[in-house]
């Protein structure tokens, strides 16, 4: 039996060597960048008072929302394209895809800067016109990282990435050791973006690929009008974990923002993780067309939620010394705040296991419709709280949001059960349905859904650090902290 084992064991080796390295390194990166988003943060926080380090997470989460809004969902729209468009028709779908790009950057730049202006600190406004740099600059390098995942070419911008975010932290020391003010830190991640588009794009000029004149603008408008909608829920998952920085900026005490943005930057991190772990579960059987074992699927999302426990018992017994450690002693009380708000990592894992099987097949309207919901009735919960001064219950949002996008995906999944997990309707759904269509539609086959791309394209389009939650689609170039 144990030579049987042994041999199993090297058969699955073999046959997925390459997929297991590729995991195992985008591992790494993953770890790489929360450790130096944490690092940075942490002396952001010993370095500058309260007030300074909330507007910089209040400037950095507006950051993140329309950005990723600004992305046309590039992992899920543009990626697919590139991998299927014959190579005689490619420069015209290039030279679109890029102009798409500059002009969602552009677009997404100008709201935030302007929503930024209403702010009532000059530092935000400051830092959202860097930020509107980052994103406006940072546009032709996820195209580039977008061709050569296309190609199969995952190592190259992985190494690009790594040495991008040594160029950040080493432009954020030099910041740090000249005491330069907290704008001066957005360098890093404007050099960081540099450095990457000199790895990436350096080869387009001498190549010629640039040709304004194959831009296609009805291609153009269709890849906004399928990007939009993926777009729009993925901005609206990213702003449910950051109410707090999003919604409550203006009517929240600093200090009380800035020491419930500590245990949240930290928690963030963990959910960066649930993402990966959907990614690897589903691209094992939860994205792979067809039917899926009702109870497996049922399982993973109990054990992903109970991986997501413990994690949440092992930081509430370190909770005191864990943030003391990171963020200095000033920052103590945030040790509260991560405690309350640990208790969302079981439904951020389940969540993620359970959406993993709709991300292939509901429609746009459904993800939009659940995002803005869940994004709605959280904002909603932590202003309450706010207004009341109940500030240690602000994380009620997250819950109340979480929780919603939890009971949207087993609603899903109990109207598609047929679809997904190939058994038959409840009696009183089958009665709906054939109340509204012939009998011929209720039993005959599912046509199977649309294969996506590989899991291991998906994965690396994601180098979010310390602060970027599950989402359908995460711009290629952020890189939080």
């Amino acid at each position: 039996m144990a030579r049987i084992s042994r041999k199993s064991l090297g058969s699955f080796y073999r046959t997925h060597q390459s997929s297991l390295y590729t995991f195992i390194m985008l591992a790494a990166e993953r770890v790489l960048q929360m450790c130096i988003g944490l690092w940075i943060a942490s002396h952001i926080a010993r370095r500058f008072d309260h007030a300074t380090f909330a507007n910089w997470q209040i400037a950095m989460s507006l950051w993140l929302v329309f950005g990723t809004i600004g992305s046309i969902s590039g992992e899920r729209v543009l990626l697919p394209r590139i991998c299927a468009e014959p190579p005689e028709t490619m420069p015209r779908l290039w030279n679109t895809a890029l102009a798409a790009k500059i002009i969602s950057g552009l677009l997404t730049a100008v709201p935030l800067v302007l929503w930024c202006a209403t702010m009532p600190d000059p530092t935000i406004l400051q830092l959202a016109l860097l930020w509107a740099v980052v994103l406006l600059i940072g546009q032709p390098v996820s195209l580039a990282v977008h061709e050569l995942y296309a190609q199969e070419n995952f190592r190259f911008p992985q190494i690009a990435r790594i040495i991008g975010m040594f160029t950040r932290l080493g432009v954020v020391v030099w910041v740090m050791a000249v005491g330069g003010p907290v704008t001066w830190v957005v360098w890093g991640w404007i050099g960081e973006i540099g450095m990457l588009t000199i790895l990436l794009c350096w080869r387009w000029i001498p190549q010629r690929r640039i040709h304004l004149g194959l831009v296609d603008w009805k291609l153009m408008f269709n890849l906004f009008a399928q990007g939009a909608a993926l777009a729009v829920a993925s901005s609206a998952s990213v702003a449910l974990s950051r109410i707090d920085r999003v919604t409550l900026g203006k009517t929240m005490p600093a200090d009380v923002l800035s020491q419930y943005a500590a245990a949240m930057t930290l928690l963030e991190a963990a959910f960066a993780f649930g993402a990966m772990l959907a990614v690897v579960v589903g691209a094992k059987t939860l994205f792979k067309p067809g039917a899926i074992n009702r109870n497996h699927h049922i399982g993973l999302a109990l054990f992903a939620g109970g991986i997501a426990f413990c994690l949440t018992l092992v930081l509430d017994l370190i909770a005191n010394p864990l943030m003391t450690a990171i963020y200095g002693a000033k920052y103590a009380d945030s040790a509260t705040y991560l405690r309350i708000a640990a208790g969302l990592l079981p439904l951020v894992f389940a969540q993620a296991i359970l959406q993993a099987p709709l991300l292939i097949r509901a429609t746009k309207t459904y993800h939009v419709t659940k995002a803005v919901t869940a994004f709605g009735l959280g904002a909603a919960v932590a202003t309450l709280a706010a207004h009341h001064e109940m500030y240690t219950w602000i994380s009620a949002g997250a819950y109340v949001g979480y929780l919603t996008l939890i009971l949207f995906d087993l609603c899903e999944l109990r109207r598609r059960s047929a679809e997904i997990y190939g058994t038959a309707a409840s009696p009183a759904a089958e009665g709906a349905v054939t109340a509204a269509s012939s009998p011929a539609a209720t039993t005959s086959p599912t046509p199977a859904a649309a294969p996506v791309p590989a899991p291991a394209a998906a994965t690396p389009a994601s180098p979010a650090s310390p602060g970027t939650p599950a989402t359908p689609a995460t711009e290629p170039h952020s890189n939080p902290t």
